[in-house]
């Protein structure tokens, strides 16, 4: 038969096998990720690095293309490749089945923060003198520090959602009906934290 002749419900019937695959796939995640919580936090780690290398060397193309953007300075080209990341393992939560971790429980945001408002002033106003005061610093004009602002709050965000969020969150599904599965997640999570940040030491 002619293209004219097809079954128009066969694009259909396709697109609805295809979303049902993914839904199948989407379960299968969420059961390795309930079974296997450590090597699925590793492999989200592992998910994360990939992003940041390939969104890197996106960059780098696009600078050899178009060398002018070289001239918007580092923070403005850091950006894009940080929200690149964000938007990954945001993605991964829902592949994961973990909406909720962007949901704020417990005692609340604001009552949370209270304990660390010092430790955040201080490295506020620290990060405030060395960035705009400090001879030769890149962040002179306004327009500058808001983008390192933007670049540093998707940093952040980006690593709140993938340690604290997914690999402490897998793991304290499995475990933190107890004391000691608690200190599990916290411990598991600091230490692939600190495997990914060792390099900022050497």
């Amino acid at each position: 038969p002619g293209k004219g002749n097809q079954d128009p419900g066969a694009g259909k019937h396709q697109g609805e096998r295809t979303l049902s695959s993914a839904a199948e796939k989407g379960v299968e995640m969420r059961k390795f990720r309930g079974k296997y919580p450590i090597i699925a936090g590793i492999l989200v780690m592992v998910v994360m690095i990939l992003a940041m290398l390939l969104a890197s060397v996106g960059l780098s193309v696009l600078l050899r293309v178009m060398p002018w953007l070289g001239q918007l300075g580092e923070y403005a080209l850091q950006l894009p490749v940080e929200l690149a990341m964000l938007l990954v393992m945001a993605g991964m939560a829902v592949l994961l089945g973990m909406q909720g971790i962007f949901t704020c429980r417990g005692r609340g945001f604001l009552k949370s923060l209270i304990p660390a408002a010092v430790l955040l002033v201080i490295y506020a106003l620290a990060g405030v003198e060395n960035l705009i005061l400090s001879i030769g610093s890149p962040m002179r004009s306004f327009a500058a520090f808001f983008v390192f602002l933007l670049c540093m709050a998707a940093v952040g965000i980006t690593e709140e959602i993938t340690f604290r969020g997914l690999i402490a969150g897998m793991i304290y599904d499995k475990y933190g009906a107890t004391p000691a599965g608690v200190w599990l997640s916290v411990i598991a999570s600091s230490l692939i934290f600190g495997m990914v940040h060792i390099t900022n030491a050497v």
